[in-house]
């Protein structure tokens, strides 16, 4: 099945393990394992999402969603009907799994994509748009598998559909005379995909709330920004300006969170990366988008700043 991120997941295959207990499941992606949770049968767990006034809570063992760490509970069947009416979440055994693992394919897609899995996507892409994979794979900047699935990875790894290949495509024939800088180019795809990216978190009034990063903190992130051939940029502070750093945003996103609304940081173009590999550590989960993505939205999307972002 093709996820929302544009991904077709390979065959899963499932196997007996005498390393697991009998109520116990575990995924594993190239061998290494990536979840591992616990159900009990006869028993559905129950969410309780907020619908759920104080008199009508439930007693069961207390346990945890598996897919997003929420809290839940068992209840055994026989309950299943108090539970719907009282206002739980109610989720039986196999959702369980298949949210789980839904979840999974999309935190780690980027590393179920293969060469492979891209060779297969252009020749879809190939069947209705055969002028711009022969510009990109034979042209006279012309990319290997390799390149073109790293990019690629670059957009799985913070969550940006790959289904609109066309649009990826293009952008790396245009660019491809200035750069093969792979992190510059995601960057020129990312804005390419403006749009799509903004909508992504917006909300169903198609305003985006940002938090924004000052000229400052901007400026102080370019000054310390260091760059490795073949690897990504990041930035390097000392010990103390990086924990003020982390501080700022964790105190930021915070606030926001206690407003109900999703984090996310808009800074300029140049510092995006830069501002997501720093946090990526300690705040794995920050939605970090830049202006020409926003630009490149156009009057799709509405902008609510809900502060700023400074040391």
């Amino acid at each position: 099945e093709a996820l929302d991120l544009g991904l077709v997941v390979p065959p899963i295959r499932i196997r007996d393990s005498m390393a697991l207990e009998p109520d116990e499941y575990s995924f594993k992606i190239r061998g290494i394992e990536v979840g591992r949770a616990k159900l009990k049968l006869g028993y559905y767990m129950c969410l309780n999402t907020g619908n759920v006034a104080r008199d009508k809570e439930l007693v069961g063992e207390r346990t945890r969603d598996p897919a997003f760490g929420m809290d839940a509970i068992w209840i055994p069947e026989e309950k299943r009907m108090e539970a719907e009416r009282a206002g739980y979440a109610v989720i039986d055994p196999p959702t369980i799994i298949a949210t789980h693992i839904t979840e999974i394919i999309k935190r780690h897609a980027a590393k179920i994509l293969t060469r492979q899995e891209v060779s297969a996507i252009l020749n879809k892409i190939k069947e209705t748009n055969p002028v711009v994979v022969d510009e990109v794979l034979s042209g006279d900047y012309k990319f290997s598998y390799g390149e073109i699935e790293g990019i690629l990875c670059n957009l799985l790894e913070e969550q940006v559909s790959i289904r609109n290949m066309v649009t990826i495509l293009e952008t790396l024939a245009n660019f491809a005379p200035i750069t093969k800088n792979p992190y510059l180019l995601t960057e020129k795809v990312r804005q390419a995909l403006g749009a799509q990216i903004c909508l992504q978190y917006a909300d169903e009034n198609r305003v985006l709330h940002v938090l924004r990063m000052s000229q400052e903190l901007s400026e102080l992130i370019l000054e310390h920004k260091v760059e490795a051939p073949g690897q990504k940029p990041n930035v390097a502070f000392d010990i103390a300006t990086g924990r003020k750093y982390i501080e700022a945003v964790s105190s930021a996103i915070a606030s926001v969170r206690d407003r109900n609304y999703l984090p996310i940081v808009l800074c300029v173009d140049e510092v995006r990366q830069l501002v997501k590999a720093s946090t990526e550590r300690e705040l794995p989960s920050l939605i970090v988008i830049s202006i020409g993505e926003l630009m490149s939205a156009g009057n799709e999307i509405k902008v609510e700043t809900l502060g700023d972002i400074n040391v």
